[in-house]
């Protein structure tokens, strides 16, 4: 019966890994493929752009930042957690000069990313 548990939660524990390491990675590549360009194109388009990519929404205020950020100078990172199965990321997009933190969930079932909030931060690279 121990060994039952025990392999139970050493299977939940790789589960675990693999996800979250899925999901940084899905994270750093939607958040790599999005251009200055198709930025500055939403402002008279919806965001049908995004959600091809696997974003559902940025919203007006992270698009105009992003825009002066621009994002094709910029380095991004997605925070690691571990032992969390759908938790939220945060996604730091820097450049030299300052640095957003968004907030995201990955939507599992739908395999999409949603944008929760974001802020300035400081840099940390």
């Amino acid at each position: 019966m121990k060994n039952k548990i025990f392999l139970l939660l050493l299977l939940l524990l790789i589960i675990s890994f693999i996800s979250n390491f899925y999901i940084e990675q899905k994270l750093n590549r939607t958040f790599s493929k999005i251009s200055t360009e198709s930025i500055k194109n939403l402002e008279y388009h919806s965001n049908k752009n995004f959600y091809e990519n696997g974003i559902q929404n940025i919203g007006e205020n992270l698009q105009k930042e992003l825009i002066t950020m621009d994002l094709g100078e910029c380095r991004i990172k997605v925070r690691k957690d571990i032992f969390y199965f759908f938790q939220s990321k945060v996604v730091y997009v820097e450049n030299d000069r300052r640095g957003i933190e968004i907030k995201s969930d990955y939507l599992v079932f739908n395999s999409m990313i949603k944008i929760k909030s974001f802020q300035n931060c400081k840099l940390k690279f």
